[in-house]
């Protein structure tokens, strides 16, 4: 009797909270600008976050006002170093061992394995191929004229939009046994989609 072939699995991860022990936007700002720059920024834009807290605009809304202060004008390839020195530096200083355990454990059992985040894939993807994941879906900022025009490109990718992309590159998701490894800050409606899902 012929065996019927094993069924793939995709193993999505989160990023910020979960293969991080923090939020990575923040972190690079601290770590490009410094910490006074960072609270200069918030004394700046605290109308913007005070709105963000009482519910009267959105978190993308002020994370994009936030990036746009730090980093509006900025030649890509400045910030493309920035981000690979703080990919290199910074961030396996703050990853969650725990988390990265079990991605290794998919990646040795040769899974697919994706990271979607709300986080800019210029800090991400340095690191994520470097440990082997196989792809990464994040938020994507403009640049025109080789700078950076302060605004995303697509969408925050953060909640239902996490899904909307991830179901965009992987069309064919319901033929694989899928795992999402996240928390409830922003994985919900895609931990609803998985097979297996943990919340970190």
């Amino acid at each position: 009797m012929m065996e019927t072939s094993k069924q793939k699995t995709l193993a999505i991860f989160d990023f910020d909270g979960t293969l991080t022990t923090r939020d990575t936007f923040i972190d690079l700002i601290i770590f490009s600008k410094g910490i006074f720059s960072l609270l200069a920024g918030i004394l700046i834009n605290f109308r913007i976050l005070l709105l963000y807290l009482l519910g009267m605009t959105s978190g993308d809304n002020a994370k994009e006002q936030l990036f746009a202060f730090f980093f509006k004008n900025l030649k890509s390839d400045q910030f493309l170093n920035i981000c690979q020195k703080y990919a290199q530096n910074r961030i396996p200083k703050i990853l969650n061992q725990r988390v990265l355990n079990k991605f290794f454990w998919h990646k040795a059992r040769g899974d697919i394995t994706v990271i979607v985040t709300a986080s800019i894939k210029q800090w991400v993807e340095p690191l994520a191929f470097e440990l082997g994941f196989k792809r990464v879906i994040a938020t994507e900022i403009e640049i025109l004229n080789q700078k950076l025009t302060g605004k995303f490109s697509t969408p925050n990718c953060n909640g239902p939009e996490k899904v909307k992309r991830f179901v965009y590159s992987f069309p064919n998701h319901p033929t694989y046994l899928l795992y999402v490894y996240g928390n409830l800050k922003g994985d919900k409606e895609l931990m609803q989609l998985a097979g297996h899902s943990e919340i970190i």
